[in-house]
């Protein structure tokens, strides 16, 4: 990415002095020639390398800038653990955690047989 910075910059100048000499015709006032500088700020084009974080495809951004898996349809009665994948509360299954479990089901998912 291309920004502007503001950055501090030297910049070498001369200039003249007048000291006494003994030189009648320059009125016992000789010019001195010197070399200084000054320091000036100007805006300078630098290239500025930013980070920015993208969640991969299948996954949202949250507003903690977190990435979590995007079930769609969302998960009714459970939650995303991956990109369309629900884990179902128990006494619920199904694709997206919509049905109850059948007879002789229990547990997260209905992955669990009853002891009957």
């Amino acid at each position: 990415v291309d920004e502007y910075k503001l950055e501090k910059v030297y910049r070498p100048v001369e200039y003249t002095e007048y000291e006494t000499c003994l030189d009648v015709s320059k009125g016992f006032r000789c010019p001195v020639v010197k070399k200084g500088g000054r320091y000036g700020y100007e805006n300078k084009l630098v290239k500025v390398e930013k980070y920015v974080k993208a969640c991969c495809e299948g996954y949202y951004q949250t507003k903690d800038n977190l990435c979590k898996p995007e079930c769609e349809p969302p998960c009714k009665k459970g939650r995303c653990v991956a990109p369309n994948v629900c884990e179902c509360d128990s006494g619920y299954g199904g694709k997206h955690c919509t049905s109850t479990c059948s007879v002789g089901l229990w547990g997260p998912s209905c992955q669990r047989k009853c002891d009957c």
